[in-house]
């Protein structure tokens, strides 16, 4: 449950935040799934290596909530897209889509480490409300995706920017055809 909340809630913040809402839905689930590299992170490659191979400890920074749910994880990831695609705004939305995303609904609701080695974690100051917190997450990310899809609707196709808007030289009878300058009767 609590990974597809995250999954959800980051699908709606993609439908509706302005940068990313002009997206086809499959790279809307590809920003999602990538909001939440810090879970697949740890249940897919640092938990298998830790409990089947014995390869890593099980203590932290290598268990679940590892440093993979650090804030020092997400600002790595979000300068490599920087670095790989060379577009600061992706870079940022990758970034505030794990923060708000991921991170702090774990931190409200479990012992996440967002600032270790320097901050220990904030849960304790609040309680852990997980169910609260994932079904939050999991409502106000469907309520967004519901949102935007009927924002889309309301607006219908015409309010779509053509793409192609370069119309065809008119070809007269008894005159050149008019290049991209013009017909030749201009030039002289």
């Amino acid at each position: 449950m609590e990974h597809y909340a995250h999954f959800i809630l980051a699908l709606g913040l993609v439908a509706w935040l302005k940068p990313l809402r002009d997206l086809p839905w499959h790279k809307k689930v590809l920003w999602a799934l990538a909001a939440n590299l810090p879970d697949m992170v740890d249940y897919y490659i640092l938990m298998p290596l830790a409990s089947w191979t014995g390869l890593i400890p099980t203590s932290w920074p290598w268990s679940h909530r590892s440093f993979a749910h650090t804030l020092w994880f997400s600002i790595l990831t979000s300068l490599l897209l920087f670095i790989l695609t060379r577009n600061w705004r992706y870079g940022a939305s990758l970034l505030g889509l794990q923060l708000v995303a991921h991170l702090l609904p774990d931190a409200l609701s479990s012992p996440t480490p967002i600032l270790m080695p320097l901050i220990p974690p904030v849960h304790i100051y609040f309680g852990q409300p997980e169910h609260s917190i994932r079904l939050s997450c999991f409502s106000l990310g469907l309520a967004l995706i519901i949102l935007s899809s009927r924002g889309r609707q309301a607006q219908g196709p015409s309010a779509k920017p053509a793409k192609f808007t370069h119309q065809a030289p008119v070809v007269r009878h008894g005159q050149p055809s008019s290049g991209p300058w013009g017909s030749w009767r201009a030039l002289a």
